[in-house]
């Protein structure tokens, strides 16, 4: 028998982030496990930086800053790949790096709850969580 799982997307409303913003973006749910292994690394990654270089205060200060831009570019990609999952919603890793670009100096804790919410949304897709 062949039996074939559709890709299974849910919305992330950004209203649940800030009323203000009123989009709905749709979360492929159900990826293959190695895609979500990659989600959690890099989010792990991120948690885990940390500075090197003891002596010089610039020096370490770049170095922490290339390592944050590596990541981010990792993150970037990996939930372009989450959220292009319907017709109605693709994003382009430019699109998601427009998007950390612009909203970086006045609101830079919106990218880390769109990563978040991701993460949470297919993790509790696996558990078989319900929302109310």
């Amino acid at each position: 028998m062949d039996f074939k799982i559709p890709k299974i997307v849910k919305p992330l409303a950004l209203s649940n982030y800030s009323e203000a913003i009123k989009d709905v973006w749709y979360v492929w749910v159900n990826p293959p496990t190695a895609l979500f292994v990659d989600l959690v690394e890099v989010i792990n990654k991120g948690a885990s930086l940390k500075i090197t270089e003891k002596t010089d205060l610039k020096k370490a200060a770049k170095e922490l800053e290339q390592q944050a831009e590596i990541i981010l570019g990792e993150q970037i990609k990996i939930c372009a790949r989450l959220l292009g999952e319907t017709p109605d919603n693709q994003f382009a890793e430019s699109d998601l790096r427009v998007l950390v670009e612009e909203t970086g100096d006045t609101d830079p804790t919106l990218w880390l709850w769109i990563v978040k919410n991701i993460y949470g949304m297919i993790f509790e897709h696996r558990l078989g969580v319900k929302k109310a």
